[in-house]
């Protein structure tokens, strides 16, 4: 084994090499990204700023031309149009800090044609990132955020907590907007996570949530399509019984114009023209009758 030709020893025998170290990547890092970028473009957020019912948050002109592109992306497949996103109502950490261009090298850049992101950039300034109104709280990753379903407005999970004091709510806690009824005192879920996700989506959340979150939004679509064909169903019943109505009022209508029919009534063109013949004859022998003596005098009895 020594390399005397007695055997083939490959390279990583002969000579030591340095074991690569697997890099394990920080869960809270991941999150707080997800938090201060749109999930389609990678920007950094940017009003107006919209959230998909899994929780992930995006830049509104940026989903807008993913959706007008009509491009396959298997991870937005469950976005049908702009009606499956909320309008987030969300305080941003740059609300408190406005952009400066005391950074800026002089005579490098023209600052009216620095966009907000190339200015923090340059100043070394973090991107913009949710604040809650409440607890007045950063998003970092390790606080988890939630968007409330109806009205939009961005919070942290324990400002909710701290305002609902543990009872159902049928407002949100912040604008006191009233929820929409489909997710008022729902205990029809299965599991207590979807069940404690009804009233609010938890933004950029781990695995778990997140197919939790997808269970209630297949729950409420496959809901909605049935609300949807019972209405459909009604509305057909309906339509069809007016026009059953309406034709049945058509038939007595022509009924009464045309009054009843004549058992003795002719009814084909041969027998009405049979009758006519008959009474044209006859009135020609009444006409002889009258004129004529002597050939009255032939139907005559002595």
């Amino acid at each position: 084994m020594g390399g005397d030709g007695g055997s083939l020893v490959g390279r990583d025998v002969m000579v030591k090499t340095k074991q690569r170290t697997k890099v394990e990547v920080d869960p809270f890092f991941v999150t707080h990204e997800q938090l201060t970028h749109c999930a389609v473009s990678g920007a950094e957020l940017s009003r107006p700023i919209v959230a998909c019912e899994l929780g992930y948050l995006y830049n509104k002109d940026a989903i807008l031309s993913h959706l007008l592109s009509k491009h396959d992306n298997p991870k937005l497949r469950h976005i049908r149009g702009m009606k499956d996103l909320i309008d987030c109502k969300i305080v941003l950490s740059t609300d408190k800090r406005p952009a400066s261009a005391a950074h800026i090298p002089h005579g490098s850049l023209d600052t009216a044609s620095v966009t907000d992101t190339q200015r923090r950039a340059m100043e070394g300034a973090p991107a913009p990132t949710p604040v809650c109104p409440i607890t007045q709280t950063e998003a970092d990753g390790k606080v988890p955020f939630i968007v409330m379903r109806g009205c939009g407005c961005v919070l942290s999970h324990r400002g909710y907590v701290e305002l609902a004091k543990g009872e159902a709510r049928n407002t949100c806690v912040v604008c006191e907007a009233p929820l929409p009824t489909k997710y008022r005192g729902d205990s029809t879920a299965e599991d207590p996570l979807v069940e404690e996700e009804l009233a609010y989506i938890t933004l950029c959340g781990n695995a778990a949530t997140v197919e939790a979150l997808r269970r209630v939004m297949e729950r409420k679509r496959a809901l909605e399509a049935e609300r949807r064909d019972k209405k459909k169903d009604k509305k057909d019943k309906k339509d069809k019984k007016e026009k059953r109505g309406s034709e049945e009022s058509v038939e007595g209508e022509r009924k009464r114009v045309k009054g009843p029919e004549r058992k003795d009534a002719p009814t084909s063109v041969t027998s009405l023209a049979t009758q006519a013949i008959l009474a044209e004859a006859a009135e020609n022998v009444r006409k002889m009758h009258e004129q004529s003596s002597t050939y009255s005098a032939l139907f005559r009895k002595e």
